[in-house]
């Protein structure tokens, strides 16, 4: 834009006289530890309804990686018991694919169990606020911001994608089909959702190091010159 002025071809640059800022970088964002997840988790109060609801919202989450968006905007229909998964819609999913994300035997039963306590007079949202309503992102950004106080963890709704990505990984995963499941079209999208330690790089090459595939068995003899 500067460069426009000074050629002139436009009289002002509009990001100045706007006043715009320059869009947040969402690789700044850090994953949360295992044991910080932990301890965030372990503050909710699963006896009130908002502390369970949360408490599965931060599951499902950590179990699929679907944005936070896309979450509150599944209804008890999109959610099968059969074949433990959530259909994101077109309608809704950030890349307008329709993508399936899968659960854990264990975060669907967590699941379940949620549903199940609902008032059936409710509207059919998946993970409604505590008047049966749909679920703003604004209000759970709020709602984690409070049991980030609580805790002493902070964390946001953002980050468990991010945690979800770079622990996939680690426990395995591969980065095709992470991207899958995350619902990029772009791999480079998805190696921004992941941050690996050094120590786990260095773990990974010593164990799949082509040179040590090798020599494996095999040890170096000396012999006289």
């Amino acid at each position: 834009m500067n460069w426009l002025v000074e050629q002139g071809h436009i009289s002002k640059n509009p990001i100045k006289v706007h006043k715009l800022r320059k869009r947040r970088d969402d690789g700044n964002i850090k994953p949360a530890s295992v044991e910080a997840l932990q301890q965030f988790l372990s503050s909710l109060d699963q006896g009130t309804y908002t502390g369970l609801r949360d408490y599965v919202i931060c599951m499902v989450m950590l179990d699929t990686g679907i944005r936070t968006k896309e979450l509150l905007s599944l209804r008890n229909e999109d959610y099968c018991r059969n074949s433990k998964s959530i259909t994101v819609d077109k309608l809704t999913a950030k890349t307008r694919i329709r993508r399936a994300a899968y659960l854990s035997s264990h975060v669907a039963n967590l699941v379940d169990m949620f549903i199940s306590r609902k008032p059936d007079e409710w509207d059919d949202w998946l993970f409604p606020n505590y008047e049966g309503h749909q679920l703003k992102v604004t209000h759970l950004d709020k709602a984690f911001a409070r049991h980030s106080q609580d805790s002493g963890i902070k964390l946001t709704p953002y980050q468990l994608r991010h945690s979800f990505a770079t622990l996939f990984l680690k426990n395995g995963g591969d980065l095709f089909s992470l991207q899958h499941l995350m619902g990029h079209s772009d791999l480079r999208m998805t190696k921004r959702y992941t941050e690996l330690d050094t120590d786990y790089i260095s773990q990974q090459h010593d164990t799949f190091s082509p040179a040590k595939l090798l020599t494996q068995g095999k040890s170096p003899r000396l012999r006289k010159v």
